[in-house]
């Protein structure tokens, strides 16, 4: 099954709107959004084919429930409910949950408790509450870029601070910023300032707000570079030119698509022979 087609012609959406619900936003995918777009660093076909909304895994399900317990919590209880039931319970006892809690996610009782516990550590840092406090949360922005309707949700903006809040395994910077760099933090952040600036909000700093996930559920403030951001985006036009000229050929290429593609192997794993010292 494929993701629903990206439109390339007009009427474009173009829009930002504040406290969107959820599955509004996510149900609209003939819009690009960032998380599609970094899967065409690996190849234009792995993008085309990126299902948007996969089932959550037990880590993206905790950040999840954080991000709403941290920056919605009136929306908690509408779009997550805890679900007691086990297996031995039995699917009957689980189809009565889902039918008394149509359209919320279930989360088990200790997925709640840690969410709640990560919740709590953040709003007790003070750097993290300062930027938190008079934020305004959950933005939703729509615009045509390159010719491509695109689509982003910046969970936070103080003034012109944007900020995205992330969760984390570890939050030593080395750590956390290869983390950043693989799962492409830092061209999503600068989708999100170039789209909010097209629709006339001013951004004038980036930052991350990453939180520990599990104790002691440390909390840390990123600010992102100039320099990194523009670069950043420099590379993420050139998806959303390569998404155009995709979608007008209807040829979407994967990882092998020019021929064989050289194995790398890396050198830890090599015999004293095999090395190239060259």
């Amino acid at each position: 099954m494929t993701a629903e087609p990206i439109r390339m012609e007009p009427p474009f959406d173009e829009r930002i709107i504040w406290n969107l619900p959820w599955d509004d936003y996510h149900s609209r995918d003939w819009a690009l959004n960032p998380s599609r777009m970094v899967y065409g660093f690996k190849s234009m076909r792995h993008l085309r084919y990126h299902e948007s909304d996969e089932k959550p895994e037990r880590n993206k399900l905790i950040g999840s429930a954080t991000h709403a317990a941290v920056l919605e919590p009136d929306e908690f209880s509408k779009r997550f409910a805890v679900c007691h039931c086990t297996r031995r319970d039995g699917i009957k006892d689980y189809e009565l949950w889902k039918w008394n809690n149509e359209g919320k996610t279930p989360i088990n009782p200790s997925e709640y408790e840690e969410s709640m516990r990560i919740a709590d550590a953040v709003w007790a840092n003070k750097e993290a509450r300062e930027l938190l406090d008079g934020a305004r949360c959950e933005c939703s922005v729509f615009t045509e870029d390159r010719g491509v309707q695109c689509r982003g949700r910046v969970d936070g903006l103080n003034d012109t601070v944007m900020f995205d809040l992330k969760t984390t395994a570890d939050i030593e910077p080395h750590k956390f910023g290869g983390w950043c760099a693989r799962l492409r933090y830092v061209e999503r952040m600068a989708c999100y300032r170039r789209w909010l600036r097209k629709r006339g909000q001013a951004v004038d700093d980036a930052k991350i707000l990453a939180v520990e996930s599990s104790p002691p559920h440390d909390v840390v403030i990123f600010p992102l570079h100039d320099i990194h951001l523009e670069n950043a985006e420099s590379r993420m036009v050139e998806i959303l030119d390569r998404v155009k000229q995709c979608s007008k050929n209807d040829v979407w290429p994967g990882v092998g698509a020019d021929g064989p593609v050289e194995l790398y192997v890396p050198n830890w794993s090599m015999d004293e022979d095999e090395l190239d010292y060259s």
